[in-house]
C-alpha cells in the first residue's frame, strides 16, 4: 500500500511536472528562434470557453483572439495566435491583452521562419508553464517522501516483530534515519527542480513579473528552508538520541486488554529530559459533503497519555527503561479495516515523545490495529 500511494502521487506529479516542462520548452524556443515582422490588426475579440468535470461542475476561462496579417518573402499570412503557448484564463485578463491592440493599426509579430503561416503576436514569457512545473512538483516529492522515509500507512499498519523474548517490537511510522533520508531527499529535488524553473524565468522574463511570479519565488524559497530545516533537525536529533525500542507483550490489541511495555532509550550525549510521555492515540478521518463538494478532515477522537519521566539528566552510560501499562478502552470504535469503504475511518497508534533541552524533540508513532 505504502509503495502503490507513492507511486500515485509520483505519476501524477512528474506527469504534470513534464506538460509544465515541455510549455516551458516550447514558449522558450518561439521566442528565442521566431523573427520579428511588420503585421496589421484586422479584428480582435474574446472567446469564452466553458468547460465541464467529471463531477459536474463548471468552469469558465477566457482566450484573447486577434487576427492579424503579415508579410514573408512577397507571401501574405494571416494568423490569430496571440501569445507563444495557447492559455485561458480570466475575463479581466483577456480584456488587458486586446485592448493593448488597436484594429488598423501596426504591430509587431513574430514568425516561424522554417514555416512562416506560423506566428505569434505578443513576445512575452508567460509564468503559467513555470507553475505547472511548480505545484505539480509538491505531489512530487511527498511521494518521494513517503517511498524513501518508509511512513507505513496508518491503514495498513505493520505487525509487531517477533523477538527472542516473550515481548514484540512496535514497528514505528519512520525511523530517523529514513526522515532524514526523506527530508534531504526531496529538499535537494525540490532546489534543483523549482530553483532552476525560477531561475530560467527570471533570467529571460521582463519586468513587471507579476503576482504570481512573485508569490511562487516567495513559497519556493519558503517551502526550500522548512525542507533544510527538517532534515537538520533530525540530522541534530539522531546525534543526541537514538532510536527508541519500545516492547509489548502482545502481537494484537483488542478492546480492553492491558498492554504492558518496555521501552528502551539510549541518549548518545548527556542531556536533560524535560519530559518524556506515551499515548494510546486514535484519528477519526471523515468526509462531509455540501451539495456536490465533498471535504476530508483529520481528528483525534480519543488520546490517553503517560507521564514517563520529568526534568531527568540523562547519560549516555545509563540508558533510560520505562515500563508503563496502557488499558485499551472498550467505549471507542475499533480499527477500520481496508477492506471496509467509505467513512468514517478510525486509525490507532501509539506515540512515544521525548522533549529535551538544548535538542529537537522526538515523536514516534507506533500505528496498530484494534479489533
Amino acid at each position: 500500500m505504502n509503495k502503490v500511494f507513492s507511486a500515485i502521487f509520483l505519476l501524477a506529479g512528474f506527469i504534470f511536472v513534464a506538460i509544465g516542462a515541455s510549455q516551458v520548452i516550447s514558449q522558450h524556443k518561439k521566442i528565442q528562434t521566431y523573427q520579428p515582422v511588420r503585421a496589421t490588426i484586422l479584428s480582435k475579440s474574446i472567446e469564452r470557453h466553458v468547460s465541464r468535470s467529471s463531477k459536474g461542475r463548471t468552469s469558465v476561462t477566457y482566450e484573447p483572439v486577434i487576427q492579424y496579417t503579415y508579410q514573408v518573402s512577397s507571401r501574405n499570412y494571416t494568423n490569430n495566435q496571440v501569445l507563444p503557448i495557447n492559455l485561458r484564463s480570466s475575463h479581466d485578463w483577456a480584456q488587458e491583452i486586446i485592448d493593448s491592440y488597436r484594429i488598423g493599426s501596426m504591430a509587431e509579430a513574430y514568425y516561424n521562419p522554417v514555416s512562416p503561416a506560423e506566428s505569434f503576436l505578443m513576445r512575452k514569457y508567460l509564468f503559467f508553464p513555470y507553475i505547472f512545473i511548480l505545484f505539480p512538483m509538491i505531489f512530487v516529492c511527498l511521494g518521494l517522501y513517503f517511498l524513501l522515509s518508509g511512513g507505513n500507512p496508518d491503514t495498513n499498519p505493520k505487525p509487531p516483530a517477533v523477538t527472542n523474548s516473550t515481548l514484540y517490537k512496535l514497528i514505528p511510522d519512520a525511523s530517523l534515519d529514513k526522515r532524514i533520508l526523506g527530508f534531504s531527499a526531496i529538499a535537494a529535488v525540490w532546489i534543483i527542480v523549482c530553483g532552476f524553473a525560477l531561475y530560467h524565468y527570471y533570467s529571460y522574463a521582463s519586468s513587471p513579473y507579476g503576482t504570481a511570479a512573485t508569490i511562487s519565488a516567495v513559497a519556493t524559497v519558503l517551502i526550500a528552508s522548512i525542507l533544510i530545516n527538517l532534515a537538520l533537525r533530525n540530522i541534530l536529533l539522531q546525534q543526541n538520541i537514538k532510536e527508541p525500542a519500545l516492547l509489548v507483550n502482545t502481537p494484537q490489541f483488542k478492546p480492553g486488554d492491558t498492554i504492558r511495555f518496555n521501552i528502551n532509550q539510549t541518549l548518545k550525549k548527556e542531556l536533560l529530559i524535560e519530559t518524556a510521555q506515551l499515548g494510546l492515540v486514535a484519528e477519526i478521518i471523515d468526509r462531509t459533503r455540501s451539495g456536490s463538494r465533498s471535504s476530508t478532515s483529520k481528528s483525534i477522537c480519543y488520546e490517553n497519555w503517560i507521564t514517563l519521566t520529568e526534568n531527568y539528566q540523562a547519560t549516555p552510560s545509563m540508558p533510560l527503561n520505562y515500563n508503563p501499562t496502557i488499558t485499551i478502552p472498550t467505549d471507542q470504535p475499533i480499527s477500520t479495516p481496508p477492506s471496509q469503504k467509505g467513512h468514517p475511518r478510525y486509525h490507532w497508534h501509539f506515540e512515544y515523545r521525548i522533549e529535551l533541552a538544548n535538542s529537537p524533540d522526538l515523536k514516534t508513532k507506533f500505528p496498530i490495529v484494534i479489533a
